[in-house]
């Protein structure tokens, strides 16, 4: 690939350098160590009454970048695992808590958010979660916490944990471009693959490129 004189474009909604970024950021990052995400989850205080912006604001102040990223990893793998075991709860009594998808999830990332002592207690004892679902007693949990605080960090943090985690591939030299991959402009500076229904962009702080 060269690198055509060719202006920056507009981003498309939504997919600017920052969403982008944390996207690329997030496979990129390892998982949170678990003591420390629920030692994070611990000093934040997360509840159902917990502001989402406090609480977004104070992951900020005590982990990197990469490090909410990988919360995000870590929230994930928590949900995945105690959603296998309701379902299997649920298979082996021969009844569903009658939840959507999206509900269910909410669900589980409302029990991963309470704290480790809650989500061990739900592991050992599924049917707590009955009550919750009968009285409407709970919501998206932490994860939209950690998605929150991707927002409030710097773009230049962003951009310095995706370069740690990622040597950028000089646009020039890059070849066949994958989505996520990063590419280092001599222009534009460090930009991120998009590809998206058959068409692929490079995205840049400032617009994209045609890839």
């Amino acid at each position: 690939m060269s690198e055509p004189q060719t202006d920056l474009g507009p981003s498309r909604p939504g997919w600017g350098f920052a969403s982008c970024g944390w996207l690329a950021l997030t496979g990129l990052a390892p998982a949170l160590e678990e003591d420390v995400y629920w030692d994070l989850l611990d000093e934040i205080g997360w509840g159902p009454k917990t502001s989402l912006e406090r609480a977004a604001k104070a992951i900020v102040k005590r982990i990197s970048a990469a490090d909410c990223a990988g919360g995000v990893q870590r929230t994930q793998a928590l949900g995945r695992l105690l959603a296998e075991q309701l379902e299997q709860w649920e298979y082996a009594r021969g009844e569903s808590l009658g939840l959507p998808d999206d509900k269910f999830m909410a669900l589980v990332h409302h029990v991963v958010g309470l704290g480790q002592a809650t989500f061990l207690r739900v592991q050992r004892e599924p049917e707590l979660v009955v009550r919750w679902v009968r009285q409407g007693r709970f919501k998206a949990g932490v994860l939209p916490v950690f998605q929150r605080a991707q927002e409030l960090y710097p773009l230049e943090e962003l951009t310095e944990a995706l370069v740690a985690l990622a040597d950028p591939v000089a646009a020039a030299d890059a070849g066949r471009l994958t989505d996520q991959q990063l590419v280092l402009h001599t222009e534009y500076g460090l930009g991120i693959v998009l590809v998206r229904g058959g068409a692929t962009r490079i995205v840049f702080a400032d617009g994209d490129l045609p890839g």
